[in-house]
């Protein structure tokens, strides 16, 4: 893929943020992303005047592209560079996509790296060799990831875990999306925050009455709806789990709706809900925009996480924070966000099944009021002031090397 021609803009201090990607790019050119928006741009800028994305582009139909948020805001651009996750990719376009990398790095003077990622890596490195400062924002577990992917995966999973750990104990600033969990996965002796990637509002009382309206009609419902919102293709998010559990429902299972929500062919997953006899209980929505997944939450009686691996899940939280009840795995920062009562193991369809019908008028009201005030940690007021100040210390740690860009 060709490098845009738009050059890095003079004056002010530039930023440059690095991950694997995608974005998606349409007929017409404009940039769209699911979680790249111009909230994280606006994020970002609070760090110099003119920002970068250096990421991969995946190509989209003009009816796909409508499905995701433009971005849109005066000093930023989009910088797309080649896909070099698979082996042969990485060998055939390795060299240039480094050199890419470098030469984008060398022209900015802050490095925001979010890993893990292969670009984001190669960015650190680089940046570290030419003393650029570089803020770190840790997402997930490379080990998990790769451990829970394919038999390839857990070939891979040593060597790209003891990447991450080596690179971290060279980090000296990082925000970490978890308050333990990565923490102790990847230490570091830099300075970092605990800080959620997740934006959620506070409780609006007309969110929390139709809630509470919607659980008290429950009875007379036809059909108690559960959801789970993720990539359909990454197998790691397990969804097949609550297939299985609706199977092992039996009969029962028809007082169920599954919603699958998210982008990637569900190809994988209606085969299966189709062998196990559960397809009728189950709807694949496909991708939502960010800004519809509210609407969607607000039809949701109980919201599932069942993933392998994860960091902290964006729509967990966004999830809670409408008052849904939910149930989560055994897994990176979930056990973070819910009671001991309210997780299982991700490959234990019965022990997810028994939690499911559980739930009463009782327990899940019981389980919205909790939810709602847990959510709130994760409030955009608290999450960016504890940001900003983040921020603001690694400016001015770092005052002698920008000088006087800004």
């Amino acid at each position: 893929m060709a490098a845009p021609q738009t050059p890095v803009q003079s004056g002010g201090r530039r930023v440059l943020f690095v991950h694997d990607g995608p974005i998606y790019v349409g007929p017409d050119g404009v940039p769209r992303g699911v979680h790249y928006t111009d909230a994280l741009i606006d994020r970002y800028m609070q760090l110099g005047s003119h920002l970068t994305f250096l990421l991969r582009a995946k190509p989209v139909t003009l009816q796909e592209a409508s499905k995701y948020s433009p971005l849109q805001r005066d000093g930023f651009r989009f910088f797309p560079v080649p896909n070099v996750k698979s082996l042969f990719a990485h060998i055939r376009q390795g060299r240039q996509v480094r050199r890419i990398v470098a030469e984008q790095v060398s022209a900015h003077d802050v490095v925001v790296v979010r890993l893990p990622s292969t670009l984001g890596r190669w960015a650190f490195w680089e940046a570290h060799k030419q003393g650029k400062p570089i803020l770190i924002e840790f997402m997930a577990c490379t080990w998990d990831a790769l451990w829970n992917y394919s038999l390839k995966g857990k070939i891979a999973a040593p060597y790209y875990f003891l990447c991450n750990f080596l690179l971290m104990r060279k980090a000296r600033y990082i925000v970490y999306v978890t308050e333990r969990f990565l923490q102790g996965r990847y230490p570091s002796p830099g300075k970092s925050i605990a800080c959620s990637n997740v934006i959620i509002s506070p409780a609006d009382p007309d969110v929390v009455a139709q809630r509470m309206r919607r659980i008290a009609g429950l009875d007379r419902s036809p059909r108690i709806v559960l959801t789970t919102i993720g990539a359909t293709d990454v197998r790691y998010k397990n969804q097949e789990l609550v297939l299985r559990a609706l199977q092992t429902l039996g009969e029962k299972r028809h007082r169920y709706c599954y919603r699958v929500i998210g982008p990637g062919s569900s190809a994988r997953l209606r085969k299966l809900a189709d062998k196990l006899g559960v397809a009728d209980c189950v709807e694949f929505i496909g991708a939502v925009r960010h800004a519809d997944i509210p609407v969607w939450l607000d039809d949701t009686d109980i919201y599932i996480q069942p993933s392998r691996t994860e960091g902290l899940p964006r729509a967990l939280v966004e999830a809670m924070s409408r008052g849904c009840a939910a149930l989560g795995s055994l897994r990176g920062g979930i056990p973070e966000l819910l009671p001991p009562s309210c997780l299982f193991s991700p490959g234990d369809a019965q022990g997810l099944a028994a939690m499911i019908i559980a739930f009463d008028t009782d327990k899940l009201r019981l389980a919205a009021e909790q939810n709602l005030q847990r959510s709130m940690r994760y409030a955009a007021e608290v999450l960016e002031a504890r940001r900003k100040s983040f921020f603001a210390d690694f400016l001015k740690d770092n005052a002698a090397r920008l000088g006087t860009c800004g």
